[in-house]
């Protein structure tokens, strides 16, 4: 299987070439026979039960390497493991992970030692200036609207650890950003022109 994922996985290996390793972490749902609820839990409304089972993954792309595979309930959230990669990484590596394993705690260990990241940016996430001070990103977006820039790209601190990171953002055209936030289960106002925007948080590099 690994053979034939990184084979069939088209990249661009240079924009890669600095990095260690590049480490992707994501899970999988699978259906069970319902004789295993009971053992892997799943979905169920009191009349019908789903029995599922949720599999965790650590994949080296640059190296075509399976790093780690765990096997679980399907209750046990991404989250759940998103500080257990801590025993896989190295200083050069790249990991790359969706919101499902947003952790502040884990960031600042990448940080510490030197392991590059790419998440996507949490919405709510407290964001402060490199010197400490309040961020508000709803009016640094707005002016940059105000002054045509659909772009922005700057070093900044965030949440309560005050995790030093680089947040990188574009504007999103008028479908891309209709789509974003039907998509989205919020509906204050005050996130409308935030959900225009699609922000990622590159540690130390710019993909």
């Amino acid at each position: 299987m690994s053979n034939a994922i990184f084979h069939n996985t088209r990249y661009n290996h240079a924009i890669f070439d600095k990095f260690n390793r590049v480490i992707i972490e994501d899970s999988t749902c699978i259906k069970l026979c319902n004789a295993l609820f009971e053992s892997f839990s799943g979905n169920s409304n009191g009349l019908v039960k789903k029995t599922m089972s949720r599999i965790q993954f650590t994949f080296d792309l640059k190296g075509g390497q399976w790093l780690n595979g765990k096997l679980g309930t399907y209750k046990v959230t991404d989250n759940t493991f998103s500080t257990d990669i801590q025993d896989r990484v190295e200083k050069g590596d790249l990991v790359l992970r969706d919101l499902g394993y947003w952790n502040l705690s884990a960031f600042r260990y990448f940080v510490e030692n030197e392991i590059f990241f790419l998440s996507k940016l949490k919405v709510g996430t407290a964001i402060f200036k490199v010197d400490g001070g309040n961020l508000d990103i709803q009016n640094l977006l707005k002016s940059y609207d105000k002054q045509g820039v659909n772009q922005v790209d700057m070093q900044v601190l965030i949440g309560v650890h005050k995790v030093p990171v680089r947040i990188v953002g574009y504007k999103l055209d008028s479908l891309q950003a209709q789509k974003k936030l039907s998509a989205s289960k919020r509906v204050a106002i005050k996130i409308n022109l935030y959900q225009s925007w699609q922000c990622t948080l590159p540690h130390g590099t710019y993909l």
